[in-house]
């Protein structure tokens, strides 16, 4: 007996992009799949996988936000950016990657989820304009000042990420929680959260996605390659936090 999601959205441009998002992307194991979708007057209603584990923020949420387990977020990062590069290579970009949006499947199988601010991109890799969406926080100093998201700014993402499973943060920027305008703040600074609470190839990893300047961030699939995610060991064998 199988179980499924259903959500339901208010009829907006970010309903009509998560359906043509979903739509388009083929199947791959570490993206959620839409088993269904319609319409009603006034909602737009999709039914999609069921990821048993909830999210990677209510993951870090029960763990009252101590480290996971290193082996762990070794294997989600992995997973994260697998599914991102699926999303890529098909001509899309996610926009909003964050710990809220990625959800733990079967058997710890990370699955990339809520494509409300997708869009597609340019040969460049460059979305194909320029409407600012997602969570600021989690967003490049450079997507900060222009608005236009690109592929080395999901790397950033990714490494935002990465950064709050590996420590006891709750957000990337600590200094800024009460910041009334954290877009600006993280524009005008110009410069990656602090990773003095990180060492050895985690410390490597998140510092590869998160330079300030975009040209000097690793692809990702150079960072499928870094040593943080060659290690292959199923999530399972591990406990949630490090002990």
């Amino acid at each position: 007996k199988s179980h499924v999601a259903l959500k339901v959205q208010v009829h907006q441009l970010s309903a009509q992009r998560e359906f043509e998002c979903m739509t388009r992307l083929p199947y791959h194991r570490n993206c959620l799949t839409l088993l269904g979708a319609g319409t009603t007057p006034t909602h737009a209603y999709f039914v999609m996988e069921f990821a048993c584990g909830g999210s990677l923020a209510d993951m870090i949420e029960k763990n009252d936000h101590r480290s996971l387990n290193e082996a762990m977020v070794r294997q989600y990062a992995k997973m994260i950016l697998l599914g991102i590069r699926h999303m890529h290579n098909h001509g899309t970009l996610h926009r909003d990657i964050k710990p809220a949006n990625v959800l733990i499947g079967t058997n710890g199988v990370v699955k990339i989820a809520d494509f409300g601010s997708s869009v597609s991109v340019d040969e460049q890799g460059v979305a194909v304009d320029n409407m600012i969406v997602g969570t600021p926080m989690f967003m490049s100093p450079e997507l900060c000042r222009s608005g236009r998201a690109s592929t080395a700014s999901e790397v950033w993402a990714i490494g935002c990420t990465v950064l709050l499973l590996l420590t006891r943060r709750t957000s990337p920027w600590p200094k800024l929680a009460r910041c009334p305008f954290p877009m600006q703040a993280i524009g005008d600074v110009d410069e990656s959260p602090d990773l003095c609470d990180i060492t050895g190839d985690a410390h490597g990893f998140v510092a590869s996605c998160l330079f300030s300047d975009p040209s000097r961030r690793l692809t990702i699939s150079e960072l499928l390659k870094h040593p943080f995610v060659l290690p292959d060991v199923p999530c399972s064998d591990f406990d949630v936090h490090d002990s």
